[in-house]
């Protein structure tokens, strides 16, 4: 599939800051221009977009984006299932795009160094140039735990030792 980027300039307060038009073979990504966020962001917000082209099916496709910011300002639930398949895109797409950008692998280093006040968020936002509000959002106990206990139960199928050259 052929993905390109456009950097664009949105009307309004910046609440919208990625866009993807997704076609039979190819696909846009619209992103917010530097000049109105970070790069950090704007990295985010991509791979945020690229992730939707994994994960989603056309079950979970946004159709009215007014609907989808009203349920994710105001949501039904604060259990992820108990959300629509569009809120749970969503929310898996900034998952999988952390996974990319701040790997599970480097993040209870980055807990520990915290915790040990050796560095700061920021530290770590600058050196995975990562949106400092995400790697809180990342690093929250609850995320985190979620997120380990996943690929703590991957890791003992012995997934990680798996041949695949096969």
């Amino acid at each position: 599939m052929s993905i390109k980027l456009y950097e664009v300039d949105w009307d309004g307060d910046n609440t919208i800051k990625g866009r993807l038009n997704r076609y039979k073979h190819n696909a846009d990504i619209f992103i917010t221009s530097q000049s109105r966020v970070t790069l950090c962001e704007q990295r985010f917000v991509a791979t945020k977009e690229m992730s939707h082209l994994v994960i989603d099916s056309p079950h979970s496709y946004t159709k009215d984006i007014e609907q989808l910011i009203r349920e994710i300002v105001y949501p039904n639930s604060r259990v992820l299932w108990a959300n629509s398949e569009q809120i749970q895109s969503e929310v898996l797409a900034e998952v999988l795009a952390a996974e990319i950008l701040f790997p599970w692998s480097f993040r209870d280093d980055c807990i520990s160094q915290l915790e040990d006040g050796v560095i700061i968020t920021r530290d770590i936002a600058e050196r995975f140039k990562f949106p400092l509000k995400k790697v809180e959002w990342i690093l929250n106990d609850e995320n985190h735990s979620v997120i380990s206990e996943t690929h703590n139960t991957i890791n003992s199928l012995g997934a990680s030792s798996i041949d695949i050259s096969e």
